[in-house]
C-alpha cells in the first residue's frame, strides 16, 4: 500500500509514521532476540520517492561474515532456520546472490549509510554472540499484521549476529 502511494506520487498517512510506533511495530524481531537490531527510517518523503524506485517489501539478504558471501532468503519464512551450513540444508528458502542481487544489495547498504536518505531511529545493545549472520531486511510498516506474522520465524535464524531494517515509511515532517 504504502510503495503504490509512492509510485503514485500520493503521499498517505502510511508512509510517515513516528518513531516510537515504528519502534512499538518492531518489537517482536528484536526484545528477545540474542543479537544488534539496528531499525533505519526514510528521512523524508524525497527519501520515500527514492526507495520505492529501488527496492521490494521483503527484501531479505544474508551475509555470511566468515566468507563475505550474500544470499538471498525465501519470502516464505514458515520453517526455516539458518546456521554455519546453511546453504545445504535449507534447499528452497536460501540461495547464492547472483550479480543483480549483489548489485541491490550494495545499493541498499548505500541507501541505509546515506543520512540525506535514511535514518537510524533504533539500535538495540551489541552482543557478543558468536553469530556468522548479518540481514539486511528491508521491511515497511505499512504492512498489515498478517504479513508480518508471516516474516517473523525470521526469529528462528540461528546464528545472526546482527539484524538491520530498513523500514520503508518516512517521519513525520514535524519531527524532522
Amino acid at each position: 500500500m504504502g510503495l503504490n502511494a509512492c509510485r503514485t506520487q500520493k503521499v498517505s498517512a502510511d508512509i510517515e509514521v513516528s518513531n516510537s510506533k515504528r519502534v512499538e511495530y518492531y518489537r517482536p524481531f528484536y526484545e528477545s532476540a540474542p543479537y544488534t537490531t539496528h531499525i533505519f527510517a526514510l528521512a523524508n518523503v524525497n527519501a520515500v520517492y527514492k526507495a520505492a524506485s529501488n527496492f521490494d517489501i521483503h527484501e531479505l539478504y544474508a551475509v555470511n561474515n566468515t566468507n563475505d558471501s550474500i544470499y538471498i532468503l525465501d519470502r516464505n519464512f514458515k520453517n526455516i532456520y539458518l546456521n554455519s551450513n546453511g546453504e545445504r540444508t535449507l534447499k528452497g528458502h536460501i540461495k547464492l546472490a547472483k550479480a543483480e542481487d549483489i548489485e541491490k544489495y550494495n545499493t541498499l547498504k548505500r541507501f541505509i549509510n546515506n543520512n540525506e536518505y535514511c535514518n537510524l531511529v533504533f539500535s538495540s545493545p551489541k552482543n557478543d554472540n558468536k553469530g556468522i549472520w548479518k540481514v539486511y531486511l528491508v521491511y515497511s510498516t505499512a504492512v498489515n499484521d498478517k504479513i508480518k506474522e508471516q516474516i517473523l520465524p525470521l526469529n528462528k535464524l540461528t546464528d545472526i549476529k546482527e539484524l538491520t531494517i530498513l523500514d520503508l515509511s518516512a517521519n513525520p515532517k514535524d519531527s524532522q
